[in-house]
């Protein structure tokens, strides 16, 4: 499934990259946590730190979020069953229910953001791929500094973002298409 997912995405997280000047990301959910599977990397990208491969957080990363949210609330009572929420700092939700009530909220928006929770000072937003059933297959992202992502841009991109995985979720549906 991985490297249909690769396939489906490449040419439009590439795409998005161009666009927007920003590094942008595909991941999935595996054991408990994300992982990168494919990179768009811009030139400039001074918040490295990740690469294809690359395992991460679900509860505090817009990335992870996105892939979790349209889980049930018995799902992610079983996902986080053995694993603490980390905290790294003020802004980071640790909580489960707290959590909870975030991911409902993601919902209704149809993107989460990272809003300085696993990083001060980089703010990051996501959006989930669907199969064709209409689950969460992966989720694709875009960060920055909160200077390069102010919250008066976050509707506009958030908005990119879901567009780009629309294209996605389209193309994965029909692998003839990518």
């Amino acid at each position: 499934m991985e490297e249909g997912l690769k396939r489906a995405s490449a040419q439009h997280i590439r795409g998005l990259s161009a666009a927007l000047r920003m590094t942008v990301q595909t991941a999935v959910l595996k054991a408990g946590e994300g992982v990168v599977i494919d990179k768009a990397a811009w030139p400039i990208d001074r918040w490295g730190g990740s690469w294809v491969g690359h395992h991460f957080d679900l509860h505090c990363t817009a990335q992870g979020k996105a892939l979790i949210a349209w889980l049930t609330d018995e799902e992610v009572d079983n996902l986080f069953l053995n694993l603490k929420l980390a905290r790294f700092n003020s802004k980071t939700i640790a909580n489960l229910d707290k959590l909870k009530e975030h991911l409902a909220d993601i919902r209704k928006k149809g993107y989460a953001l990272n809003d300085e929770e696993h990083i001060l000072g980089i703010r990051a937003l996501a959006a989930p791929v669907f199969s064709h059933i209409g689950n969460v297959v992966a989720s694709v992202s875009v960060r920055g500094s909160t200077t390069e992502i102010p919250y008066e841009h976050v509707e506009s991109l958030a908005r990119e973002i879901i567009r780009t995985t629309h294209f996605i979720s389209r193309d994965f549906q029909n692998p003839a298409t990518c």
